[in-house]
């Protein structure tokens, strides 16, 4: 053979091997899925204002904070810096810049949720469906288009489930160090993310149980625990400087405001002796606002000073000591009043959102993802049940634990900090509901395709 053939030989190789990996990352379901999404996202979107809410407001007030160097009383630093960076870029267009971005960053965790996907099921149909599902969820993909904390919150979850999924199946130090590192993140984008500092820990444990089962010893494995440390020592770096500029040890002090309205709505106030609190309740109830409004209008009244400040946070402690079964009653509760309507923004059905000319008939399909959290409930209980009835057999379905405890660390989050009717707090559920369901028909698959081709093979032989 000629040296010239032996080199062609040696590039069509390369080729055929740099093709193979280019299918592995983009095989034709994922391109199918994807081409999908960006057709109806293309029409989809069109239909949208960038959006600035109520919320906007204070996280462009947080970012002045922040530059100045202390931590604003309400808002953590991510999201407000992102905000302050768009609109160093075009001040006349921020909202259509960082809207832009949320969008561009969404279709990438389309990407990552088809990645996610395929570390369960190999069956192309399961993983095409569950990334166009994915991607055409209103109550995900609509959030894009609202300047808030969800879209990138929901985003930067998929990633971190992704790598923390991967880490499991692969045990590469590095992923399980990014996902502390993203928890971190997400944790000073979002409060409420908090929760998957313990999700990572618990990963952590089924991994030091399989260092000590194999007796591994690598210097490498103390980089995680190192990483553990300094993010634990960042979150509580941030916690004590708000308590030094702002007289609140914590990372938001939303998190008392939301404890204060649960205590009104719960109707347990009056347990409380403040006078001039229980006076302005009651003021703001005899003037026809609902609880929840009572409660918000009284807590903005409360917030010029630490003392003030104070004076809520010992408001609602003293409420709930002395009322605690009614509490506890109130919180097992609101487990299901969260669930008494679909998302707070019906994006097809609420023509605020929705420019005049927007054509509502194109939306509706988007909207038949608009899950109700009743339903990530069901989704969870049927999750642990086959978990368990797997560890029964002596299997251990540690990823499928992973992404279920991860919907029910979020939807904890949401029953003990968040007031009933803020329902956009549990649309960082949705897509991990919609994996899970994508996961155990993969896993009903793949059991009834053994079961046929042994079958086969047991009538072989008699043919």
């Amino acid at each position: 053979m000629s040296d010239s053939m032996r080199k062609d030989d040696g590039k069509e190789h390369k080729t055929g091997v740099k093709s193979s990996k280019i299918k592995d990352l983009f095989p034709l379901s994922f391109i199918i899925a994807f081409v999908f999404d960006l057709i109806y996202g293309f029409f989809y979107y069109r239909q949208f204002n960038a959006i600035s809410l109520y919320d906007t407001a204070s996280y462009f007030t947080a970012a002045d904070n922040i530059l100045k160097g202390h931590p604003d009383l309400l808002r953590t630093p991510v999201y407000p810096l992102f905000l302050h960076i768009c609109n160093k870029i075009t001040s006349e267009h921020v909202n259509e810049l960082s809207v832009g971005i949320q969008i561009a960053v969404f279709y990438i965790s389309i990407f990552i949720f088809f990645r996610l996907i395929s570390l369960f099921t190999s069956n192309h149909v399961i993983r095409a469906a569950g990334t166009i599902f994915y991607g055409c969820m209103s109550p995900v993909a609509g959030f894009n288009f609202l300047m808030l904390t969800e879209s990138f919150s929901v985003s930067g979850m998929v990633l971190f489930a992704y790598l923390l999924v991967l880490f499991l199946r692969e045990w590469k130090i590095r992923h399980y160090s990014c996902c502390i590192i993203l928890s971190l993140i997400l944790t000073l984008l979002r409060p409420s993310s908090v929760f998957l500092f313990v999700v990572a820990f618990i990963a952590g444990i089924i991994w030091l149980v399989r260092i000590i089962s194999t007796k591994q010893k690598a210097k490498r494995n103390i980089i995680p625990p190192v990483c553990f440390a300094l993010c634990l020592a960042v979150l509580f770096g941030y916690m004590e400087m708000n308590r030094l500029y702002n007289g609140f040890f914590g990372l938001s002090y939303v998190s008392e405001m939301n404890k204060f309205y649960d205590v009104v709505q719960a109707d347990i106030w009056q347990g409380a002796t403040d006078p001039d609190i229980c006076y302005t309740i009651q003021s703001k109830l005899d003037e026809g606002e609902s609880p929840l409004a009572a409660a918000i209008d009284t807590a903005s009244l409360y917030m010029d000073s630490p003392i003030e400040r104070e004076q809520i946070i010992s408001f609602s402690k003293e409420a709930i000591s002395s009322n605690r079964s009614q509490y506890a009653y109130y919180l097992a509760k609101k487990v299901f009043t969260m669930g008494y309507n679909n998302m707070e923004y019906n994006l097809s059905n609420d023509s605020y959102f929705l420019k005049d000319d927007a054509n509502k008939k194109l939306l509706w399909p988007g909207d038949l993802m608009d899950f109700n959290i009743n339903f990530v409930y069901f989704v969870v209980l049927l999750s642990f049940i086959g978990i368990t009835a797997a560890a029964i057999k002596k299997k251990f379905l540690k990823s499928e634990l992973i992404i279920t405890l991860i919907i029910a660390g979020q939807s904890a989050v949401n029953i003990l900090a968040g007031p009933a009717e803020f329902h956009r707090l549990n649309v960082p559920c949705y897509p991990f509901a919609l994996l899970i369901v994508m996961i155990w028909a993969g896993l009903a698959f793949e059991r009834i395709f053994s079961s046929k081709s042994g079958s086969e093979k047991e009538e072989a032989p008699q043919k």
